[in-house]
């Protein structure tokens, strides 16, 4: 039996058609704007600011063609599917992909995701930045930038004290050279399989050094998940501490660049600032 087309965006049918896919779609659980499977495919829609950026629509595509060329050792990436007509995104902003098996990432899962990660932004070395990339005026563009440099003149009285301790534990910092990362590893965005390298999906691209990377992951499965006993996992990453201090200064400037301070004393942004805090005092 065939499924309303008002259980679906109304414009999932002409994007299925775009990528001539005919398999029934099924909505996939997770994802922020909805995630559709059709067979052995996911269709998702990008928005203009859906991989953190204002250009998404325009890096979308960019970032299709890059992970159809990648080789790919040691980490999996969903193959990209172009529509009839050779184009990596419709007029409507659909992209498709092939469906990976795995779970979410869990700590458990955290020496395998840190090799699939590095062997990820090594596979990345030398890709040059898109030139949209350098115009990024959303939050975590925002908050991308003043991690690494100066502090914001304002801060909400909330936050202000959070990011002075942490802008304070930041220390002149060597890293390996700066490429293109993924700005967004969160345990949903690592796919863990067993016998599989880990999949990355969901690349949200930024301009820093890949060490940060993993930082970014350290802080979402660590720290945001209200869990300190995983930071020693990551202890080998050279300059790990410092990097997590910018990682966490860099969610929390999020948290003030959107304003989002709901709920903010039992946030886990809060709590994970708190605790990288602790963490690096500890360290120093």
């Amino acid at each position: 039996m065939s499924i309303p087309d008002s259980t679906f965006p109304p414009d999932l049918r002409a994007a299925l058609r775009e990528f001539e896919l005919d398999q029934e779609p099924v909505l996939l659980p997770g994802g922020s704007t909805g995630n559709y499977r059709s067979g052995a495919w996911v269709l998702k829609k990008i928005r203009a600011t859906s991989l953190e950026n204002d250009h998404s629509l325009e890096l979308a595509a960019w970032l299709a063609g890059l992970s159809a060329a990648v080789a790919q050792d040691g980490f999996r990436l969903p193959p990209p599917r172009q529509t009839g007509s050779g184009a990596w995104i419709t007029p409507d902003g659909w992209v498709a992909g092939g469906f990976l098996p795995g779970q979410a990432a869990e700590a458990r899962d955290i020496p395998a995701c840190i090799a699939g990660i590095q062997a990820f932004h090594r596979a990345l070395r030398g890709v040059p930045a898109h030139p949209a990339m350098q115009h990024n005026t959303t939050a975590w563009g925002f908050a991308h930038a003043a991690c690494w440099g100066e502090r914001p003149a304002a801060l909400q009285p909330a936050l202000a004290p959070l990011a002075g301790a942490l802008y304070a534990l930041r220390q002149p910092l060597e890293t390996s050279p700066w490429q293109l990362i993924h700005g967004d590893l969160n345990p949903g965005n690592l796919l863990v399989a067993p016998g599989l390298p880990p999949a990355i999906l969901d690349f949200s691209p930024f301009w820093g050094p890949p060490e940060f990377a993993l930082a970014i992951f350290a802080n979402f499965i660590g720290p945001r998940q209200r869990d300190a006993s995983v930071l020693p996992l990551f202890a080998g990453i050279p300059g790990f501490t410092q990097l997590l201090v910018r990682a966490a200064l860099r969610m929390l400037l999020v948290v003030a660049a959107l304003d989002g301070l709901r709920g903010w004393e039992h946030s886990e942004e809060k709590w994970a600032a708190e605790c990288v805090i602790a963490y690096a005092q500890r360290q120093t």
